[in-house]
């Protein structure tokens, strides 16, 4: 549906995804600057291929569109191969391009062959596709490398647009009493999937088990459609006598606060990320970082963490646990957090969004 605060005539613009879903970044970000940009007085719209129930009021199926009368322009997100893609690629109007990057398909083969193949088209169509955007946007400068690389022109970055105001929302109090009984907990957020390496961080808590006997890992996450990889995680575990490791599948935004709240690190291991939303998330939450230096991570962090650049799980192990006991390095890089969280501020990149969407208006 197309919506205005506005009774004058105003631009419009229209987002395009594939799917818009409940605590998907990308979803998350496409609602974020719905509401953004309709607060500045533009008319707004989503459509995509599939959303949740509790999105339907959000948005319509890409089907049922119909070009607005007036100025338009469209915007679209692109992170799988999809029949949004191809729909949008057809428009005759503007068209923005925020490209969220695609996981390598290599990651996905032999866990899910159907997934992987999305992932090989979506980053096969890329190059296809530049010829028709009038401008590309990357989540990081990592992902606007890979748009050039494809022939878009021109291209920028966009930080990923967080809504920071969700994270004001009261934690769930028994996740929060459960985990707030004095032992340290590790955090990673992500969906279980092969590129995060959830087996990286097991092992690398499995020293420091060696180190702090109660500790205890809590891996955030989704594991739908990763069957086969999270059954392979289970078994890791279990090989390695391990009974601290948390696995929380989906969760509501309220417990995910509570898991961050409860923090004493984020340890990331994951080998492909376009922007990583959690390495923010922690910011936000005074969580310590410790992450591998791969794909977008150390811009991401600009500082603000502990980057490891080889998988010696042992020294990583001693390094968190230098971290969770050193106090002055604590509030250091609590300190570096909340300083790089000012580039992420929403209000800032709307408006640096606007600047794009307004210099390719038709």
């Amino acid at each position: 549906m197309i919506t205005s605060h506005n009774s004058k005539p105003v631009p419009t613009i229209v987002q395009f995804t594939t799917v818009l879903d409940y605590g998907d970044a990308v979803s998350d970000e496409v609602i974020a600057i719905d509401d953004a940009l309709r607060r500045k007085g533009y008319s707004t719209a989503i459509y995509c291929q599939h959303f949740a129930f509790r999105m339907r009021s959000r948005a319509m199926v890409y089907h049922d569109f119909r070009a607005p009368s007036g100025r338009w322009l469209a915007l679209y997100h692109h992170s799988i191969a999809s029949d949004v893609c191809s729909f949008v690629t057809g428009l005759k109007c503007p068209k923005v391009m925020i490209y969220h990057n695609i996981t390598p398909p290599e990651y996905f083969y032999g866990t899910n062959d159907v997934i992987a193949e999305l992932m090989r088209k979506g980053r096969a169509e890329l190059a296809a596709l530049a010829p028709h955007y009038d401008l590309a946007l990357g989540d990081s400068d990592f992902n606007r490398r890979e748009l050039e690389a494809a022939g878009f022109k021109p291209t920028g970055v966009l930080p990923l647009i967080m809504d920071f105001d969700k994270y004001r929302t009261p934690p769930n109090p028994t996740v929060r009493q459960r985990l707030g009984d004095g032992r340290t907990n590790l955090l990673y957020v992500g969906r279980i999937a092969p590129n995060k390496r959830q087996e990286d961080v097991i092992k690398v808590f499995c020293f420091y088990k060696q180190l702090d006997p109660a500790a205890r890992l809590v891996l955030v996450g989704s594991d739908a459609n990763t069957d086969p990889y999270r059954r392979w995680l289970d078994d890791l575990v279990t090989q390695l006598d391990l009974s601290d490791v948390v696995f929380t599948g989906h969760v509501e935004l309220r417990d995910l606060l509570a898991y961050y709240q409860t923090a004493a690190i984020f340890i990331s291991m994951s080998e492909h990320e376009g922007f990583g939303v959690p390495l923010v998330e922690s910011m936000v939450f005074n969580v310590p970082i410790v992450a591998l230096a791969t794909s977008a991570v150390p811009e991401t962090l600009h500082g603000s963490g502990i980057l490891v650049r080889h998988k010696h799980y042992a020294a990583i192990a001693a390094l968190l646990h230098q971290v969770t006991q050193d106090n002055h390095l604590r509030q250091r890089l609590i300190a570096r957090g909340r300083q790089r969280l000012t580039d992420f501020e929403p209000a800032r990149l709307i408006d640096r969004l606007e600047i794009y969407l307004k210099e390719h208006m038709a």
